[in-house]
């Protein structure tokens, strides 16, 4: 569609200005004469404008995104017209999505092509579709602008930051986990699967020994065993109204993904099987009961990506005792069972009804996160009443909300209660410190 540009604009500003001298001095047949001429150009700069070669233009971007991380996307334009041409491209990014280096502004050669490219980044987990494009272009002596919308449709999924995993990956190869704030609990000689011989060191149970390759070596040899594997892990994931808590950029849910793939990416590298569960209220109409069955191999991580990287929190509180119910019916095996959610004093009656049925067959653990508002309160400078009052107001809050997982512990369950940004961490280290202890 064909719009004056600014140059159109100043050359009918000026035809304006002289028309008033022009009737003043009686020179209105060279005006007329002045304006018919620069109306032939204009016309003429338009209908060479309008007939063009049409535009291909092709966008290139990767269909698998990760949340809160900035991406690219290339746009390559051709041009099939026997002259340069000067574009100026808008492309209409999902509104769950910030971008930068838009508008793009490209001078395309002759019988050529040219990419340009700008920056995605995503804010929403989920399906995304880009549908359309704007290019605009102006005529041979730059009178008119010419718009053409384009429909461009390209799909992409937006799953949950999966770095942590890559950079837990990158970390183990080095045997440098602890600058994730990972620790190592191995116990030697003291777990369930046989791993290997090796000479026998100071602390060594005797019943350990070796001593068929004791007498064959002439030294003391000891059997070292591995923590057990092909155990079972299941990881519910809280769907309810809290999970949409923001501190930062992600949502407690959002947390909760991250936390949940690096875990199973962990479990599955020592040989355990992985599931998935949400749970959220019976009365949430949107039915967040998603369920994926523990299963041993790293295509499994894959499987547990698809499951949840569209799931988005309800606007209902949890019930932890239809959950429980849930699982009892689901998972027969023994498992340690992940609860991550964000725990309240008032949750304490359904909570505890729900650990003591699912303690008689499994291991439980809750993983709560608490909002940062909660450690910046208590770590607020009091300088005046109101100070105090909101110090005081916290402290009170922590410990109800202290007493809550003191019950957890008392149903016989594992807990803890963490930031956000520290579940990943705190999560994968409670993990290897159950199959060390052989608790599972």
């Amino acid at each position: 569609m064909p719009s004056p540009t600014n140059n159109l604009l100043k050359l009918l500003l000026v035809l304006a200005g002289l028309s008033i001298p022009a009737s003043l001095w009686g020179f209105e047949k060279w005006w007329w004469g002045l304006l018919g001429f620069f109306g032939l150009i204009v016309f003429i700069d338009l209908l060479t404008g309008m007939f063009h070669q049409p535009l291909l233009i092709k966008r290139k971007i990767n269909r698998t995104l990760a949340l809160g991380v900035w991406s690219d996307v290339d746009l390559e334009i051709f041009n099939d017209d026997n002259r340069p041409i000067k574009l100026q491209v808008f492309d209409h990014v999902p509104q769950s999505m910030k971008f930068k280096k838009l508008p793009a502004t490209a001078l395309i050669p002759a019988s050529s092509r040219l990419t340009v490219n700008y920056s995605i980044y995503p804010e929403e987990r989920g399906d995304h579709d880009f549908k359309t494009l704007q290019a605009r272009r102006s005529s041979r002596i730059k009178l008119w602008h010419f718009t053409k919308k384009l429909t461009l449709e390209t799909h992409c999924r937006v799953y949950p930051n999966f770095s942590a995993v890559s950079q837990y990956a990158l970390l183990a190869l080095d045997n440098r986990l602890g600058q994730l704030g990972i620790n190592k609990h191995r116990r030697r000689g003291e777990g369930q699967e046989f791993h290997q011989l090796r000479e026998y060191r100071q602390g060594d149970s005797l019943k350990k020994v070796d001593w068929k390759a004791t007498s064959k070596h002439r030294k003391l040899i000891s059997r070292e065993f591995n923590d057990e594997q092909n155990q079972e892990i299941l990881l519910m994931i809280d769907c309810g109204h809290r999970m949409r808590t923001k501190d930062g950029e992600l949502s407690h849910f959002d947390h909760s993904l991250n936390a949940a793939l690096l875990l199973s990416y962990v479990a599955l590298q020592q040989g355990d099987a992985v599931g998935v569960g949400t749970f959220s209220s019976n009365n949430d109409e949107t039915n967040h009961q998603h369920w994926v069955k523990p299963a041993r191999g790293k295509r499994n991580l894959q499987r547990i990506l698809n499951s949840v990287y569209d799931i988005q929190p309800g606007t209902y509180a949890p019930d932890y005792s239809a959950a429980a119910k849930s699982i009892l019916m689901r998972q027969k095996k023994r498992a340690l069972i992940v609860f991550i959610t964000n725990v309240r004093d008032e949750d304490n009656d359904d909570l505890c009804a729900a650990l003591i049925l699912l303690k008689k067959r499994h291991l439980v653990l809750v993983a709560s996160m608490r909002e940062q508002v909660l450690d910046n309160a208590i770590q607020h400078k009091v300088e005046n009443f109101d100070d105090a009052i909101r110090v005081c107001a916290a402290h009170e809050y922590l410990y109800h909300r202290q007493n809550t997982f003191d019950q957890i512990r008392a149903a016989n369950a594992l807990g803890f209660d963490v930031s956000p940004e520290k579940l990943s961490v705190e999560l994968v280290n409670d993990y290897l410190k159950i199959k060390s202890s052989g608790l599972l």
